[in-house]
């Protein structure tokens, strides 16, 4: 009910200034060929500021962010040549077989010097000498899943890099759409505003020759000017539609699933998953990394064959087992090296984070924001067209003369009204640009709902 007294009361007031302004508007041009053409043109400037402002509504847009055929994020490919250098590095690792063929053959030069040839035993004139022995623990057998493990963690580590340089392209792409579309609407709207200008300075200026009006009128007007003319320089750069095209004055507010997104981002944020894949790598690293490693236990099988001049050949096979080991604290200390590095990755996880929640609620903020400021003048511009509408009656039936300036400087404020509206629109639409760089492959558009202003 309240409210209902509110809409009346402002009805009333707005009649009230309608009627009393009209008796304050009434001006008188010089009858003059230019006068008429003057008044010619205001007339048809408001016929057709009456058919944008009140036509109906057909296809209004909702945000270019929830244009799926340019943002198609949850479409991001994997990389397949980096999948293939983890797969070769994989069959690299399982080749390592640790086994070793070694051999030898040689001979002695001759009797007397390489020999004693009274032990026809010892000597022998050449001798053949092959060896197989298996280093165990540097052999893919030994802790097979964990390297594998770790090849696997620093291919997607790789992948992650790129799939971060696939998004930010694509990011940049609709950073650049959204800009070029943003454009396109609100050059639309600036330049029937900067055209109605333009008549009311020639107005302004034909009313000054004939001394009918102040010349502080005229710098407002010279400075509004201005000031819409670089703006539209720069608009016109990158518009990528005609000044001639009109966007809907439709306004759109929008609701996020705050949870959603947060539980989204928390498994699925770049930054965040590459800290905790680091960590992993480092956890892979860590058993990895064992004293077995820096030893050699080498079980081998030795066959021998001998040649010799004075007895029948022999040979002989030798099973033994040769180790080397170190004796020193290297390997406890580079476990506490990487775990050190660990506790790093972990504090600068807990600050990303803490970054990331303060960025997103700052985004949310931002988001209830601009959703009131584009209630705000939506509603404004309701009030407008209510006026305006009241307006253009009034004027219909008016009896004489009236001054067609301030009328025009009225579809003015609608128009500026209009403007922040698209501003508004498209500073919003950033800041949901801004929450898709903080998801992966989840399109934000999946956690906005739109509701139609009316």
């Amino acid at each position: 009910m309240t409210r209902k007294i509110i809409k009346y009361l402002s009805f009333i007031f707005i009649t009230l200034i309608s009627v009393f302004s009209l008796q304050a508007q009434r001006l008188t041009l010089p009858s003059t060929e230019q006068s008429a053409d003057i008044l010619q043109r205001f007339d048809w400037k408001f016929r057709m500021m009456d058919s944008i402002i009140f036509r109906a509504s057909s296809t209004p847009y909702f945000s270019e962010i929830l244009d799926t055929a340019k943002l198609e994020f949850n479409n991001i490919e994997r990389v397949d040549e980096v999948d293939n250098a983890v797969k070769a590095k994989v069959n690299l690792m399982k080749s390592q077989t640790g086994l070793e063929f070694t051999g030898q053959a040689y001979v002695r030069p001759g009797s007397g010097v390489s020999y004693d040839p009274d032990d026809p035993l010892v000597a022998y004139n050449a001798k053949l000498q092959a060896e197989l022995r298996w280093d165990i623990f540097n052999s893919s057998i030994y802790k097979r899943g964990s390297k594998k493990k770790e090849l696997l963690i620093e291919g997607e580590l790789n992948q992650l890099n790129y799939v971060k340089d696939d998004l930010a392209e694509q990011l940049l792409y609709l950073k650049q759409y959204l800009n070029n579309q943003h454009y396109s609407r609100l050059l639309s709207v600036m330049t029937m505003h900067s055209e109605n200008i333009d008549l009311l300075l020639e107005t302004q200026v034909y009313l000054l020759e004939n001394g009918k009006i102040s010349g502080d009128d005229l710098l407002k007007l010279v400075n509004e000017k201005s000031e819409l003319d670089r703006q539209l320089i720069s608009l016109q750069i990158d518009s990528i539609r005609p000044a001639d095209y009109i966007p809907q004055a439709v306004a759109y507010i929008c609701s996020i699933d705050t949870a959603g997104i947060m539980k989204s981002i928390r498994e699925n944020n770049i930054e965040i998953k590459k800290l905790g894949l680091r960590h992993d790598l480092l956890s892979a690293k860590i058993r990895n990394t064992d004293y077995a490693q820096t030893m050699n236990i080498e079980p081998f099988v030795r066959y021998s064959y001998y040649n010799r001049k004075y007895v029948n050949n022999t040979y002989n096979i030798d099973l033994g087992v040769s180790f080397r080991l170190p004796i020193s604290k290297e390997v406890s200390k580079k476990r506490r090296v990487m775990e050190a590095e660990q506790d790093v990755l972990d504090y600068e996880q807990r600050i990303l984070e803490s970054e990331t929640t303060n960025g997103i609620f700052l985004a949310f903020q931002e988001l209830k924001m601009y959703n009131e400021n584009i209630r705000g003048e939506y509603q404004r511009m309701k009030n407008l067209r209510d006026f305006l509408s009241m307006r253009t009656h009034s004027y219909s039936n008016v009896d004489g003369e009236y001054s067609r300036i301030t009328r025009l400087q009225e579809y003015n404020a609608f128009l500026q009204a209009w403007e922040r509206l698209l501003e508004y629109t498209y500073r919003r639409d950033c800041v949901l640009l801004n929450l898709q760089g903080y998801l992966l492959y989840s399109p934000v558009a999946d956690y906005i709902e739109f509701e139609v202003l009316n």
